[in-house]
Order: structure tokens, then C-alpha cells, then sequence
């Protein structure tokens, strides 16, 4: 794996913060996860509004999604733009606890996109049940 630098400046900062006000203002209730996983909505990672890149390169999706049980979740889903197959470890869990994502984690998975691409994504309870 090819490892870069992750930058956490004010622009950084600004960025995912437009994404998580955005986010928590357009969540994804069960209607809508099927209306994308049936090809009926496009996905999230389509909207510039629920995306940011951090330098150097990290390109995050970031959307509060409704569980399955009712429950709200933050879902971030990391991938690596250039040179690179995926996001280090390292890099996904400080955009995570950036993100908001400091909890238990409920659920890591790793998506293949694209030749010899993968996004890192992972969920967390916005609230604790």
C-alpha cells in the first residue's frame, strides 16, 4: 500500500464541517437507502454536497443514514484519489473521530470501486442507544 500524509488544517476542518451540516440536514432514511441501492436515487458519493477532499488526496463521503433497527448512524466512506489503492488505517479512523465517529463502531466494510481501487467505510450510532 502505497501510504500519503493526511492534512488536518482550518481548510480541512471548514470542509468537513460543510459536509456534516449538510449531511445532518439531508439524512438518508430506509426509503432512500433503497431507492440507491435499487439504481432509483444516485448515490450519495455523486453529490458534491456530501463529499470533501482532504489534502492529500483523501476524498470522503460523509451521510447520517437510518439503521435498519430505526436508529440513526454517521456513515463516512474513505477512498484515496491518484496513486494508492486505499486509505491507510491511520488516515480513516482521524477522519472518522473528525467526522464525528468516536463511539463503538458498528460496522467496517471495504468497498472495490473502480481497477484497483477500495473506500474504507465505516458506521457509528449518531446517538448511543
Amino acid at each position: 500500500m502505497k501510504l500519503r500524509p493526511l492534512i488536518l488544517d482550518a481548510n480541512s476542518h471548514a470542509e468537513i464541517q460543510r459536509v456534516i451540516h449538510y449531511a445532518d440536514a439531508h439524512r438518508y432514511n430506509l426509503h432512500d437507502l433503497l431507492a440507491i441501492v435499487k439504481g432509483n436515487r444516485p448515490a450519495p458519493g455523486d453529490h458534491a454536497e456530501f463529499t470533501c477532499v482532504v489534502p492529500l488526496g483523501y476524498r470522503c463521503v460523509f451521510t447520517i443514514d437510518q439503521h435498519p433497527g430505526g436508529d440513526w448512524c454517521r456513515h463516512l466512506s474513505v477512498s484515496v484519489l491518484g496513486d494508492g489503492q486505499a486509505p491507510s488505517p491511520d488516515a480513516v479512523f482521524a477522519l472518522a473521530k473528525e467526522f464525528g465517529i468516536t463511539g463503538k463502531i458498528l460496522h467496517i466494510d471495504h468497498e472495490p470501486f473502480g481497477p484497483d481501487k477500495i473506500a474504507v467505510s465505516l458506521w457509528a450510532f449518531l446517538q448511543p442507544p
